[in-house]
C-alpha cells in the first residue's frame, strides 16, 4: 500500500486533517475525473448515451465483488434510504405485521417501516440498545410470530457498533423472517460478504466510507427474494421493454434487480462510484480493515490516556471504523470546536465527538489529533 500515492489522490489532506467518513468521505482526483468524463458524453447528447449506458453494468459488476453478489442482485439507487423505502414499500405487508428494530437506529431505517402502521397496519417494535450495543439475543427476544422482518445497521451511526450479523441472520433465515441491513456506515471500512453472511436486504449510499459522489447507491436484494418485492416505483427500465416500440405498452418486469430501476441513473455518481470503488479492489478490503481497525485502536487507547471516556464498544467483533467520545470535564461541542479551529475535521453526534479515520489517514494525523485535545484528568 503506497500511502503516499493514494493520499496525493485526495487534496483535502494536505489542506486539513479529515477524520470524518462516517459524515462524508472526500472525493479523489481520480473521481473527480471520473464524474467529468460522464458530464462530458452526456454533453454529446445521444451521441454518447451508449457510453453512458455501459458503465452501469461495469458498476455493478464492482459492486457485486465488494460484497460477494451476483451483478443481477443490485440495483441503483440514489441513496440508502431509498434503498430501504423500496424493501418497505414493496414487501407483501398483511395487517398484524411487524417488524423488529432498535432504538440507536439512523432514521433512513426507521422511517419506512414507521410509514407502514397508517397504510397496512403493520407495527414497528424497537429493542432497547444495551451500552450501545445493539444485542442479538434482544433483537431475538422481540421476535414473535407476527415478525416479518427485521430491520438493523450492519454499523451504528452514533458509536461505530457493529452487529453480528453472522448470528442475527441464521436466526432470521432459519424463521423466514427477512432481514434488510442498513449498510453505509460500514461498507468501505468493514469486510461484508453476503454470500456467507445471511442477508436478504441491503442498501447503502456511495458517499461515506465508500468514496463516491453524493446521489449514488445501491440496493441489494438476495436472487431468491426479488419476486417477493414489488416495485413501488416503475418505468421503462423496470420492464422487458422493446426500444424500437415503446408504445407496446407490457407490464412483464424484468427478472433481476433492474425491476427496481425506474429510469436512467445518476451516471455522473455511477462514473465516479466506479472509479472509487477501483482504489478498494486495488487496495484491498482486508487491507483497508485491517489499517482502519489499527488507526481506531491507536485513537482509542489515546483518548483513554487522555481520561476521555469512550462511547464506542471495542470488541474484536464490535469495532468500525468510527469512534465517538465524551469529556467530564468539556463540552462535547465545545471539544468539537477546538478541532475545528485547528482544522481537524470530525462530527458531533448524540452528544458526543465521533472521530471517524479511513485508511489513508495516518498514525500522525492520530496523534495531532490527540495532542490537540485538552487532557481529562
Amino acid at each position: 500500500m503506497d500511502l503516499a500515492k493514494i493520499r496525493s489522490q485526495f487534496p483535502i489532506l494536505s489542506e486539513l486533517t479529515y477524520l470524518d467518513h462516517s459524515a462524508l468521505g472526500p472525493l479523489s482526483l481520480s473521481v473527480r475525473q471520473a464524474a467529468a468524463e460522464a458530464l462530458a458524453l452526456q454533453g454529446e447528447g445521444s451521441v454518447g448515451a451508449q457510453r453512458l449506458a455501459a458503465a452501469v453494468d461495469v458498476l455493478k459488476e464492482k459492486i457485486a465483488r465488494l460484497i460477494g453478489a451476483s451483478p443481477q442482485e443490485i440495483a441503483l439507487t440514489r441513496n440508502t434510504a431509498e434503498g430501504l423505502s423500496a424493501v418497505a414499500a414493496g414487501l407483501p405487508w398483511r395487517e398484524g405485521d411487524r417488524v423488529v428494530t432498535d432504538n440507536i437506529e439512523f432514521p433512513a431505517n426507521v422511517y419506512p417501516w414507521l410509514n407502514l402502521k397508517a397504510r397496512y397496519g403493520v407495527e414497528t417494535y424497537f429493542v432497547p440498545a444495551r451500552d450501545g450495543r445493539v444485542v442479538v439475543d434482544d433483537l431475538i427476544a422481540a421476535c414473535d410470530a407476527h415478525t416479518r422482518l427485521v430491520a438493523v445497521s450492519f454499523v451504528q451511526f452514533s458509536n461505530g457498533f457493529r452487529v453480528d450479523l453472522d448470528r442475527l441472520g441464521a436466526y432470521c433465515r432459519g424463521r423466514g423472517i427477512y432481514l434488510c441491513v442498513d449498510g453505509i456506515q460500514g461498507l468501505g471500512a468493514v469486510p461484508l460478504d453476503v454470500s456467507a453472511t445471511p442477508v436478504d436486504f441491503l442498501a447503502s449510499g456511495g458517499h461515506k466510507w465508500l468514496l463516491g459522489p453524493l446521489g449514488l447507491g445501491f440496493l441489494y436484494l438476495r436472487r431468491d427474494v426479488q419476486r417477493v418485492v414489488w416495485p413501488a416505483e416503475v418505468g421503462h427500465h423496470s420492464v422487458e421493454q422493446d426500444p424500437d416500440h415503446y408504445t407496446h405498452y407490457n407490464l412483464t418486469f424484468r427478472p433481476t434487480a433492474e425491476k427496481f430501476e425506474a429510469s436512467a441513473p445518476n451516471f455522473a455518481g455511477v462514473f465516479g462510484l466506479s472509479a472509487s470503488l477501483d482504489l478498494f479492489h486495488t487496495v484491498g478490503l482486508d487491507a483497508v480493515a485491517a489499517r482502519v481497525v489499527a488507526l481506531t485502536d491507536r485513537l482509542c487507547e489515546g483518548l483513554a490516556a487522555r481520561g476521555y471516556r469512550l462511547r464506542s464498544p471495542r470488541g474484536p467483533s464490535e469495532k468500525s471504523g468510527a469512534v465517538t467520545f465524551v469529556s467530564a470535564r468539556h463540552a462535547s461541542a465545545d471539544l468539537h470546536a477546538r478541532l475545528r479551529e485547528a482544522r481537524i475535521v470530525t462530527s458531533l453526534r448524540e452528544g458526543a465527538v465521533r472521530v471517524s479515520p479511513h485508511f489513508y489517514n495516518t498514525e500522525a494525523e492520530i496523534d495531532r489529533f490527540l495532542a490537540t485535545l485538552p487532557r481529562d484528568r
